[in-house]
């Protein structure tokens, strides 16, 4: 589907124009992608810590190697993960993260499955890909 361009005075808008409104509705889908998360999910009090620790860490985010999270099983360590990540990737317009587990038929039937279960209960617009086991949000 192309874009429509409304005529503005009879003319054609700049490109700069186009670009800036472009670039505008880009934002706004993020923001209300972003929005739709922070006011829907209410993370448990494990999550909260694991969300406190990097948010007010004062080792910076670049230094980061890794964020390993453990506990017993149902006490939220898979969602949380799901939810800062995927936070973060409304948020940032074109960022990847990576999942991994042991073969592919292990992704399918955790992280895959319960990634896309996350964004139907949220209501964050994706395009799965089955086949090779990714998700693409709304924002690239």
């Amino acid at each position: 589907m192309k874009d429509r361009v409304l005529l503005q005075g009879g003319k054609m808008p700049s490109k700069r124009d186009l670009l800036y409104s472009k670039l505008g509705d880009l934002l706004e889908q993020n923001n209300s992608m972003s929005c739709a998360l922070d006011n829907k999910f209410i993370p448990n009090v494990n999550q909260q810590k694991l969300f406190d620790m990097i948010e007010y860490s004062e080792v910076e985010a670049e230094k980061w190697l890794h964020i390993l999270c453990f506990g017993p099983r149902g006490s939220g360590k898979s969602i949380g993960a799901y939810a800062y990540t995927i936070r973060m990737l409304t948020k940032f317009p074109g960022s990847r993260a990576l999942g991994v587990r042991t073969t592919s038929t292990d992704i399918k039937d955790s992280i895959y499955g319960d990634c896309v279960k996350f964004l139907n209960k949220f209501g964050i617009p994706f395009t799965p890909n089955v086949a090779d086991t990714t998700l693409t949000l709304g924002n690239g």
